[in-house]
């Protein structure tokens, strides 16, 4: 099971994103500019859907995608952590 860690500055509007597939370890950086907003992203030749959004608290969810279709049933396990600093 794929797991990510995503560190949100929400001032900068930026993550960083990691995740370790397989033996290899894979870091993206993306801006956001809402509070409920889509994207995606590749790490190792897989695409993911990622969901910057707020619902009483600010969540990142992140789905797999096959075939250009997304799974929304079966969201990846996410570990948000907040920087305030830059």
């Amino acid at each position: 099971m794929i797991k990510f860690k995503v560190e949100v500055n929400p001032f900068l509007k930026k993550a960083v994103i990691n995740s370790k597939i397989g033996k290899i370890l894979y870091t993206k950086i993306m801006y956001y500019e809402d509070i409920d907003e889509w994207n995606s992203f590749e790490f190792g030749g897989k695409t993911f859907d990622i969901q910057f959004h707020y619902d009483a608290e600010f969540l990142v969810s992140i789905y797999p995608v096959e075939e250009n279709k997304v799974d929304y049933t079966n969201p990846y396990e996410v570990e948000l952590t907040f920087k305030m600093t830059d």
